[in-house]
């Protein structure tokens, strides 16, 4: 680990299991606030199983303002009017949006209860203080947070009304045969994949390249360069295709 991150292995006296995961969640966010820094732009909670693809993160993020109240992920549709962003694919929350959680919900268990979902929970708290998941899709439509494994989005294991955003098939795609966004440069993050080459594959051979330009104080937002190598990537969708 690169020691010049500030990192530390906090909540020592909690079990390591999925029913501490909620508690587990708003320590750290709250850890990382007031421990760490309350001047990061953004704050980003993932499972130790999430595969990132941290260019595209920045990339991203560099089109947002962190002092507006921003809660990015994959929306699920069930249990909230407005959904929630599933923790397969972890979420973020902008600066602001984490300042108003600990400000106004943190420690209150009226307005932000314990759930045994954390993903569920966390986003019932955010709610209840008028945050809500913010459309990550790109301009068509594609999803740039998977909450789910890569072979069960390709394979149409997930049900309809698990996705509050209508998904793309494959028959509606422009173009014919197997897709799954292969030469997408967008994808940011998805689910268990930290032992599924498919998604490393997917994510960063078979994605169109792109190249973010970075200065002494890091990523700059007036700095950003991206470079497509179009070539490279049509032969390796070609490749992807005798794969499948």
């Amino acid at each position: 680990m690169d020691s010049s991150i500030p990192h530390s292995t906090v909540l020592a006296n909690l079990p390591d299991d999925y029913d501490y995961l909620f508690h587990k969640t708003l320590l750290s966010f709250y850890y990382a606030f007031n421990e760490i820094s309350d001047k990061f732009d953004w704050y980003y909670k993932a499972d130790d199983d999430t595969y990132v693809v941290m260019e595209h993160m920045y990339e991203y993020l560099a089109t947002l303002d962190p002092n507006e109240p921003y809660y990015l992920g994959y929306t699920l549709k069930p249990y909230l009017t407005r959904g929630y962003n599933g923790g397969g694919a972890g979420y973020v929350l902008s600066r602001a949006a984490l300042k108003l959680f600990l400000n106004r919900a943190y420690g209150d268990r009226k307005t932000c209860p314990f759930d045994p979902s954390e993903d569920l929970g966390m986003g019932r708290c955010l709610e209840s203080i008028e945050i809500f998941p913010h459309d990550t899709r790109n301009e068509n439509g594609q999803q740039r947070f998977h909450t789910y494994r890569p072979d069960d989005m390709y394979h149409g294991k997930i049900a309809d009304e698990w996705h509050y955003y209508q998904q793309i098939k494959l028959s509606q795609h422009p173009r014919s045969g197997p897709q799954l966004d292969r030469t997408r440069s967008d994808i940011i993050a998805s689910s268990n994949s930290g032992r599924d080459p498919y998604l490393r594959r997917l994510a960063l051979s078979y994605a169109v390249p792109a190249v973010v330009k970075y200065n002494k104080a890091g990523f700059s937002r007036n700095g950003r360069h991206l470079t497509t190598n179009f070539a490279a990537a049509a032969k390796r969708s070609k490749e992807f295709v005798k794969d499948i």
